[in-house]
């Protein structure tokens, strides 16, 4: 079953209550974002971080551009204003919020979908809130990966209220119902231990070669 919205906000409520500092994977995938929205050749780009959790990301993004932090946890809102004075944050159910400014240049959804139920409507948001010819940049973990790490590291990756994730061929599907797909890459190797990841990443093979 479904959890319902006010059960989601109180556990994200918790969860970013006791936020400090983002991990080392998110920082790999904050130098891939930032990459990503050099490459669209935009300026000051307006941005919409769509999940944005605790809101650090948003933070980042604003020294760019006029940034726009959309989360469910209102308590996370009211941290990340305080923390992120030059971004703006917006608390909200994002598959019921309805943008009244200006559209954006770039939507950035980092490891949000997989914690949807719906998640054509997701996308769908982050489309609806696009100027013509704007650009979606999304991460999201690969199951493949996650199935192959070690159980005793799989918790931290199992422990939200919605867990759907997305293999690349469905990621695309879903996506691709309103975006034409640029790039498709994988972010961060080496994780996986079991199976064929025990050796595509081991150390002494990839040392050999």
């Amino acid at each position: 079953m479904t959890p319902d919205i006010p059960s989601q906000t109180s556990y994200y409520n918790q969860r970013w209550a006791s936020f400090e500092y983002a991990h080392h994977f998110s920082l790999t995938r904050c130098i891939f974002i930032l990459e990503a929205i050099l490459g669209t050749g935009i300026r000051n780009p307006s941005i919409c971080d769509l999940g944005s959790g605790p809101g650090w990301l948003t933070g980042v993004l604003s020294a760019f551009g006029p940034s726009v932090g959309v989360e469910l946890s209102d308590a996370a809102v009211k941290l990340a204003s305080g923390r992120y004075p030059a971004a703006d944050f917006v608390a909200a159910d994002i598959l019921a919020w309805n943008w009244n400014g200006p559209l954006f240049d770039i939507v950035v959804s980092q490891e949000v979908i997989e914690h949807l139920s719906d998640q054509a409507a997701y996308i769908e948001t982050a489309w609806k809130i696009l100027k013509p010819g704007g650009y979606l940049i999304l991460t999201t973990p690969n199951p493949a990966v996650l199935a192959a790490l070690p159980e005793n590291e799989k918790s931290s990756w199992l422990d939200q209220p919605i867990e759907k994730w997305l293999n690349r061929s469905e990621l695309a599907a879903v996506v691709g119902r309103r975006f034409r797909i640029q790039t498709a890459t994988t972010l961060i190797l080496g994780i996986g231990k079991n199976g064929s990841h025990r050796i595509v990443n081991s150390h002494k093979v990839n040392a050999a070669f």
